[in-house]
């Protein structure tokens, strides 16, 4: 996902290179510097047609970036779904603590960190929730589901990384 992210970025440079205003300005001059007023015609006319075409890619990178965004984004509804199963999940856990005053404190932490508000800022800020919580979420489940896969039924996962495994769930 981030090689294409560094093509959009390379493909706007371009893009923006190719259509400064003094770029285009000198192509134009130069188109009427020539006498040949069908020559002159010519050209200005590829020129618009050429700033037709980069303002048709300007739109398509934009488009690009927008689903690279929309991809990472959790929806309203989404959010509500984590805050109404997290939160319960967490106090259930909690009763098995033996620290009732620390479980309190962890309950209301977590209750805080895991509010609308506070899940709808961070992400507006850039944070990737499926990034830094999702991924973590799937290594931990896999390492403590293969400490009960027998040796011999084991995947062979020697050459694979945890972050190869996360790269593929994700």
């Amino acid at each position: 996902m981030e090689d294409h992210i560094v093509q959009l970025g390379i493909q706007l440079t371009d893009l923006m290179v190719r259509n400064t205003a003094s770029f285009i300005a000198d192509k134009v001059k130069v188109s009427k510097a020539r006498r040949d007023k069908d020559a002159t015609i010519n050209e200005l006319t590829e020129i618009i047609n050429d700033l037709i075409r980069d303002k048709n890619d300007a739109i398509q990178i934009a488009q690009g970036y927008q689903q690279e965004v929309v991809a990472k984004r959790i929806t309203d509804e989404e959010i509500e779904y984590i805050i109404s199963t997290v939160v319960p999940l967490v106090e259930k856990l909690s009763e098995m603590s033996e620290d009732d005053q620390q479980a309190a404190e962890s309950i209301e932490t977590i209750k805080s960190l895991v509010s609308k508000e506070t899940l709808t800022v961070l992400q507006t800020m850039g944070f990737d929730f499926r990034e830094a919580i999702g991924i973590p979420l799937t290594i931990l489940a896999r390492t403590w589901i293969l400490r009960f896969v027998p040796q011999q039924f084991a995947l062979d996962t020697s050459a694979r990384s945890d972050a190869d495994f996360a790269q593929q769930d994700a």
